[in-house]
């Protein structure tokens, strides 16, 4: 095969010394001698040697040019005499997994130490003018081509991580190093426990390695087991200072070969910075994880990292036996009320029945509509209510807008009084920008009737957290009146009521939201406010419509970089990491380093304390195993050859390519030739007799 065949193109240069040999022919000078006989006989023994001469010189330079063009195209032959001097350099990538499913321990030690062994054996087996780019599954990135003893030390010094096996870009990393590089001889060696999760998603492919060979060779453990924690989630969004907070925590079971398969009585348990807070007994199936919920009431308002553990373990890879969450505890809401008729009242008492704000999480303030301008710009409300209220002044709907665009949320009633085309054709609009709602007619349910909500959207926010009838069943809800609306793709209806009519909608409002409620806030339009579910519903609105209390950093997965969302954004940051001492970083447009520790990491400048939880991928919990077969056809066409950790160096003799490289002996031969031909022409060529004129 060819290394690189666009240096075909410079066999066209034999051509050349043809075309000089017929455009430069010498002519013979014509002189006139009166005696020809000697000359005659001269001129007849030039003639034969020149035919002699000319095209044996002409063959040798055509043929060297075509020898250096050959040579420069790097002509690799599959095999050739071991006797012959030439060079077989190899150029190999070895993988070396080192992800959080490598920590798994057996009886033959721990998977990542298997698979060290196995790289040393392989770096063992190349010589000193081979080359070899180590590169690791959870980084492959940062793989570089490096001499055998360079690789001996960088991989004497690797230790197993926590992130995630990214198979897919070791290997497009792989087929680059390759690209580079003019060994004959080229390999992947990857040394990894195959576990499924890795080889999908995205799947990994051949492309570029078509020429090399693929070495798997599997360190795992068949009958390996693991019990994890794989996802914890608060039931609600907004945690509020005295307000209890249930958490959601997943237990899910991975077994290998050889197993019962009989369910697992294990404990999960809350704990956070003061200890454990509440525990529930699980029994985990395989294929069927457990599911529980543990609550707390946060006792002040900061930024929480609650953990659930297992405990009884080890259970597998330990790392994974504990999931984070950042609880963002906020101290209770400030809303503003502006309201007419009894709407207000109503409103009050159900964000704070007992007037106690630390207690209900809310401190209500009820206002005229006329007096929203001034009351908006001297308090920094989070929330906004306005109920059945008339046409807005520009001075308010201008207060109001700016308290979207800082972040504020916004809660809309309709009511009697309410201005229908005020909201559709001006506030709506300057809030959103979207100016497809239009308002129809009343409709009203038949006598002894009502209109009940539909396609409720319980997967989501801010209604995810009554998906449980036992938080408020919003089915039972009782709607007597309510508008003809229609909406465009801007709107995000939350739900409707039976009739197919829109009942609940959320718009974004500059960095805030708004939301709107197709009824009254008293009971004008039905008996909705008389619902046990009515009080959670408009508790859970306000705290996702609130505005954020602090700057914040959402949740990562170990191998990603943080974000944090703030109106002026740090250059600097005190991180502290899990167990570790506080060190300053550099922030570049708010993005923080990559995370390398799961656990709980504080961030803080300028007076702000932020939190968040950095976790495993929950997929290298999973230690379900592929199978070669599935290996070989993913990689298809590419030839992949499978080995065990104590036969690589037989595979390295065996089963590595054997091509020699001829370019640098073509490139000798046809510097020779050329040097040849020179001599030849230098010595061939005698003194040169004229000819003779007519």
């Amino acid at each position: 095969m060819l290394l690189h065949h666009q240096f075909l193109w410079g066999l066209a240069g034999a051509a050349a010394p043809v075309l000089i040999h017929l455009l430069a022919r010498r002519r013979a000078r014509r002189v006139l001698f009166p005696s020809l006989r000697l000359l005659l006989a001269a001129e007849k023994k030039r003639r034969t040697l020149a035919r002699l001469q000319q095209p044996l010189a002409l063959l040798l330079r055509v043929l060297a040019i075509c020898l250096v063009a050959l040579a420069l195209t790097g002509p690799v032959i599959r095999r050739a005499p071991g006797w012959l001097p030439l060079p077989r350099t190899r150029a190999v990538a070895i993988l070396l997994d080192d992800t959080l499913s490598m920590t798994t321990p057996t009886a033959a030690g721990v998977l990542f130490e298997r698979a060290r062994a196995g790289a040393e054996t392989a770096l063992g087996a190349l010589g000193s003018n081979d080359r070899v780019a180590l590169g690791r599954l959870s980084s492959p990135a940062e793989a570089q081509w490096l001499t055998p003893t360079e690789a001996q030390a960088e991989l004497a010094a690797m230790q197993p991580t926590a992130s995630a096996a990214r198979v897919a870009p070791a290997l497009q990393r792989a087929a680059e190093l390759l690209r580079e590089v003019d060994a004959p001889n080229r390999a992947v060696m990857m040394l990894t426990d195959l576990q499924a999760a890795a080889w999908q998603d995205p799947a990994p492919s051949s492309s570029g390695l078509e020429d090399a060979a693929l070495l798997l060779c599997d360190v795992g453990e068949r009958t390996a087991a693991n019990l994890a924690i794989t996802a914890v989630e608060p039931l609600a969004w907004g945690e509020i200072v005295g307000r209890p907070v249930r958490l959601r925590a997943t237990a899910a079971s991975s077994r290998g070969e050889g197993h019962s398969g009989q369910p697992r009585k294990v404990v999960l348990q809350l704990l956070t910075e003061e200890g454990a807070r509440a525990a529930s007994a699980q029994e985990v199936r395989d294929r069927t994880p457990a599911v529980a919920q543990l609550g707390l009431v946060p006792a002040k308002a900061a930024d929480v990292v609650a953990a659930i553990g297992l405990s009884g373990g080890p259970f597998g890879p330990g790392l994974d036996d504990v999931r984070y969450c950042t609880l963002r505890v906020r101290p209770p809401l400030n809303v503003l009320v502006a309201s007419t008729g009894d709407a207000g009242r109503y409103l009050a008492t159900a964000l704070n029945p007992f007037g106690d704000a630390d207690a209900a999480g809310a401190r209500v303030r009820r206002v005229a509509p006329s007096e929203l301008a001034e009351t908006i710009a001297s308090s920094r409300a989070d929330l906004v209510i306005l109920a059945n209220c008339p046409a807005l002044s520009e001075g308010a709907a201008q207060s109001l807008q700016q308290h979207a665009e800082a972040g504020g949320g916004v809660l809309l009633y309709l009511g009697d009084r309410a201005d229908a085309r005020h909201l559709a054709e001006q506030l709506v609009p300057r809030l959103t920008g979207d100016r497809s709602l239009h308002f129809g007619g009343m409709e009203t349910a038949p006598q002894g009737e009502a209109f009940g909500l539909a396609d409720i959207d319980l997967a989501r926010q801010p209604l995810s957290a009554l998906a449980s009838p036992r938080a408020g069943d919003l089915g039972a809800l009782r709607f007597s009146r309510a508008r003809r609306l229609r909406v465009g793709a801007a709107v995000r209806v939350l739900a409707s009521f039976d009739t197919g009519r829109p009942a609940l909608l959320e718009w974004r409002a500059g960095k805030g939201r708004l939301i709107l409620l197709n009824t009254s806030a008293d009971a004008s339009w039905g008996t909705h406010i008389r619902s046990p579910a009515y009080v959670p519903l408009l508790h859970r609105l306000a705290a996702y419509l609130a505005r954020p209390a602090r700057p914040s950093i959402d949740d990562v997965t170990v191998g990603e970089r943080p974000v944090i969302a703030a109106d002026d954004l740090p250059s600097q940051v005190t991180l502290t990491p899990p167990g570790g001492p506080p060190e300053e970083v550099a922030v570049q447009d708010g993005v923080l380093p990559e995370v390398k520790l799961p656990g709980a990491h504080r961030v803080s400048w300028s007076g702000h304390d932020v939190a968040f939880a950095a976790n495993l991928d929950p997929r290298e919990s999973d230690l379900t195993r592929t199978t070669e077969a599935a290996v070989r056809r993913v990689l298809a066409p590419a030839r992949v050859s499978t080995v065990g950790p104590g036969e690589i160096g037989q595979a390295f003799a065996q089963q590595l390519p054997s091509r020699t490289d001829l370019s640098m002996p073509l490139l000798l031969l046809g510097l020779g030739l050329l040097l040849f031909e020179s001599v030849f022409s230098i010595v061939g060529a005698g003194p040169q007799p004229p000819s003779l004129g007519p």
